[in-house]
């Protein structure tokens, strides 16, 4: 076992989390400005048409490592932990051969839909095809991102694929307006596919550098690891991801099949100008479930229970600051995309109201992940998924999109307090805390 100094440090969990949120802050300018650009140059059908394509892509996307991304940070960490350096470079590539397939095996299904559906005459089938395209690289990159998460290594990450992919596509859409052409749904796409492709082959590359640098295995024979394990334990992982994605898309979905777009173009605004907020929660995901796994794999019950409380403590406050933040700035990143967007600002309202619900416990789901109770995270998420559905159904056609809002803020509720009661249950550990967070805890506490 390892001496606790090798705990990870809560000041430099912070300053990590501190470090993640600012290139989300930075990744959350440029993907809204990229938005409003493609707004405001493109035919409303052609952008239409691009949103549901990166909708699609990104939510077949949490499909496609088929859950080797979260599975990685439950495993490498520990394994680093007890000094089994080939055990984690065995799950590593064999995680890597996986992905890899079955993005290709994804990328061929769309690309069948895509010769069905014609790919000139359909714009379904321009969709499947540019899916078809983008899959294997954007399988691989979720894949590379669990991997440098699980080593603690989020700038690698955090930088290629959050900063450097939006303005690849902001400089190529501007470089192809600049050129004459029109900017439609084929152009977008490939610009976009472009771009992944140019962050993948980087990313893999570095990844791959930052693997041979990282403490190797003392023999070949000692590359070994239960494949079977890894398999049975990341395919629910899959699930769950992709449950998460289906509950952040609901809303816009259900509103499109019950409102006109009008009104789901002002949501969809709503939502992306309040994603600033959303993005305090992912920086204290990015950089937990590293820590969780590292503590967890050193038996010490007291030291996780601080750990967790100072991540809630953390998640929730900065949660709140940044939803408040970005609440005094709405009406003005509203009247970005056009004075029509005004009539979003309630949604902003109560959907900030959901997030902080949310940050309310803290990273729940990375804790449950990292005791292998991810069982527990799809019952929340379905449950949630269903709770949304149900009360858009009663909302929207009464309230509209503000009822789309209520409906989506309320499940976040009920995810929260379902994982805050499963980990009570599961571990003993109490999620929810209200302090104010500190920056003292550290491997000696």
């Amino acid at each position: 076992m390892t001496s606790s100094t090798e705990t990870p440090d809560g000041r430099a969990r912070l300053l990590d989390a501190a470090i993640a949120f600012g290139l989300r802050v930075t990744s959350a300018a440029l993907v809204f400005a990229l938005q409003v650009f493609l707004a405001r140059v493109m035919q409303l059908e052609d952008y239409g048409s691009y949103v549901t394509m990166w909708t699609w892509l990104v939510m077949l996307g949490a499909f496609a490592p088929l859950g080797f991304a979260e599975s990685a940070v439950r495993f490498v960490p520990r394994y680093r932990a007890r000094n089994r350096h080939g055990s984690a470079h065995a799950f590593w590539s064999f995680g890597l051969r996986t992905v890899l397939l079955a993005s290709l095996a994804m990328a061929g299904t769309a690309a069948i839909i895509a010769a069905a559906g014609g790919l000139h005459q359909s714009r379904v089938g321009i969709i499947a095809l540019l899916l078809a395209a983008g899959l294997p690289f954007l399988g691989i990159q979720n894949y590379l991102e669990g991997t440098s998460r699980a080593h603690g290594w989020f700038k690698l990450t955090s930088i290629p694929i959050y900063v450097a992919r939006p303005l690849l596509i902001m400089a190529g859409c501007g470089a192809v307006l600049m050129s004459g052409y029109t900017l439609n749904l084929i152009t977008v796409g490939s610009v976009v596919v472009a771009a992944m492709a140019m962050v993948t082959v980087f990313l893999l590359f570095t990844v791959t550098r930052s693997m041979r640098r990282a403490p190797q295995p003392e023999s070949p024979q000692a590359v070994t690891g239960s494949r079977r394990v890894w398999f049975k334990a990341s395919v629910p992982l899959m699930m769950v991801s992709g449950v998460e994605d289906l509950l952040i898309y609901s809303d816009v979905l259900l509103l499109g099949a019950l409102l006109q777009p009008d009104d789901v173009s002002i949501y969809f605004a709503a939502a992306r100008a309040l994603a600033l907020a959303n993005f305090v929660y992912y920086a204290f995901y990015f950089v937990s479930a590293r820590g969780f796994s590292v503590v967890n794999a050193l038996a010490d019950k007291q030291k996780l229970q601080e750990t967790v409380w100072a991540t809630t403590r953390a998640t929730f406050w900065f949660t709140a600051l940044a939803v408040v933040g970005t609440l005094l700035a709405g009406p003005w990143l509203l009247m970005a995309f056009g004075p029509a967007f005004e009539a979003g600002f309630p949604v902003m309202i109560i959907l900030g109201i959901g997030l902080i619900a949310r940050g309310a416990s803290g990273q729940a789901a990375e804790l449950l992940i990292t005791t292998g109770r991810q069982r527990h995270i799809l019952v929340a998420g379905l449950t949630a998924l269903g709770f949304n559905i149900a009360l858009s159904l009663i909302l929207i056609p009464l309230l509209g999109i503000v009822g789309a809002a209520w409906a989506t803020a309320a499940a976040m509720a009920v995810r929260a307090v379902m994982l805050g009661v499963s980990v009570r249950r599961t571990s003993g550990i109490s999620v929810m805390s209200f302090g104010m967070p500190s920056l003292k805890l550290s491997a000696s506490s």
